[in-house]
């Protein structure tokens, strides 16, 4: 049944979001469920099964009632086992109200961070050159209009910039009638104070109104356009960095699963960070047979044992010793190990094995998993 799941992960749209809860540890280790999430609620795409049929750690969970998850632990346990809860996808979209030049930039810098962007502009001339910086969707009409046609959800960043106050405040109103990740705008402190207090007076609250980044961005003494959107992705990653949500799955990573119909994977996950390691819970790596891999846990050491877990399980078992002894060279161990998974404790200190790749400090909890996806 492992095979339905991650052919169900191959074919995700990473523009929606999803949940995906596994068991790692304990009787029921290796059972795994996806939900898509919708307005309406979950809807499962798939699950698999642990070895033994007789435990169900997680097969009645309902997900809205999960327990609070921490970003640094998102697992809470069951009388089965214990279960990694991972909420991902909906990929950042940016909605910019404005095509000017550091629109442009913003655009430039957004797509290099594979995120969605649509921009509106009034003026074609404007809206051409969006076209040609990137831009996925350009809506050239008036900025009411234009987002009279955007709902806007959870993963929206709008970013306000247009060329006058006035198209400014007419955005503020019309954005501030939907969901949102993030709002920004742009504006000097004297000038965007004032449209603060104007909003206030006229009824929003100051509630909502601190939900407005004005002026946008962090504060770099940034000057060109280009400079002054870094400020604005660095404040917005940040915003959409602070939830518990996961890594997801890169397109590199989706297409290596949907290419593993010719051979096995092991998919390894941090399921757990302490201290101040380099990767958060959600940071994955795919192993293929040959040693190659996909994706990142933080490089070094840590990422090397890993990668050596991921071809133990590909290679049936075959160097689980030497492993073991590695690891406890340099903190670590092996906590529970089957024959198609394992659950591996990185307690690796700075003061300790600079060698080990966390300069920082910190340990990390990893689940590895071997996967047979066949067409």
């Amino acid at each position: 049944m492992s095979n339905s799941y991650y052919s169900a992960l191959s074919r995700i749209n990473p523009r929606e979001e999803y949940l995906s809860l596994i068991t790692i540890d304990g009787p029921s280790a290796g059972e795994k469920i996806l939900y898509r999430l919708t307005k309406d609620g979950p809807v499962s795409l798939a699950e698999a099964m642990p070895d033994s049929r007789e435990t169900r750690g997680f097969r009645h969970t309902d997900p809205p009632a999960l327990p609070p998850l921490a970003p640094s632990d998102p697992t809470f346990r069951t009388e089965n086992g214990l279960v990694y809860a991972e909420r991902f996808g909906g990929k950042t979209e940016i909605v910019l109200c404005g095509a000017g030049h550091v629109a442009l930039a913003v655009t430039r810098m957004a797509k290099f961070l594979s995120m969605h962007v649509t921009v509106i502009d009034d003026r074609s001339e404007f809206t051409e050159k969006a076209e040609a910086a990137g831009a996925d969707r350009v809506i050239c009409d008036s900025f009411e209009h234009a987002l009279d046609g955007i709902p806007g959800n959870a993963n929206t960043a709008f970013i306000v910039m247009t060329r006058a106050h006035a198209y400014d405040k007419v955005c503020l109103r019309k954005i501030l009638e939907k969901p949102y990740l993030y709002l920004g705008m742009m504006g000097s402190h004297g000038r965007t104070a004032l449209i603060r207090e104007e909003f206030l007076a006229s009824g929003y609250t100051k509630k909502t109104m601190d939900t407005v980044h004005m002026p946008i961005g962090l504060e770099i003494h940034s000057e060109t356009p280009e400079e002054i959107a870094v400020s604005i992705l660095a404040e917005l990653i940040c915003i959409a960095n602070s939830s518990a949500k996961g890594f997801g799955y890169s397109s590199e990573m989706l297409s290596a699963l949907r290419s593993a119909a010719a051979g096995p994977l092991a998919m390894a996950v941090i399921v757990r960070k302490e201290g101040e390691a380099p990767r958060n819970p959600g940071a994955k790596l795919f192993v293929r047979p040959d040693g190659t891999f996909v994706g990142t846990i933080g490089g070094g050491f840590a990422e090397a044992m890993i990668r050596k877990a991921g071809l133990v399980l590909l290679n049936d078992g075959d160097g689980a010793e030497a492993l073991d002894r590695e690891l406890s060279l340099h903190g670590g161990r092996i906590l529970s190990r089957t024959g198609a998974r394992m659950l591996i404790d990185l307690s690796i200190h700075a003061a300790d094995d600079d060698m080990a790749g966390m300069f920082c400090g910190g340990s990390v909890l990893v689940y590895v998993e071997r996967t047979d996806i066949t067409s």
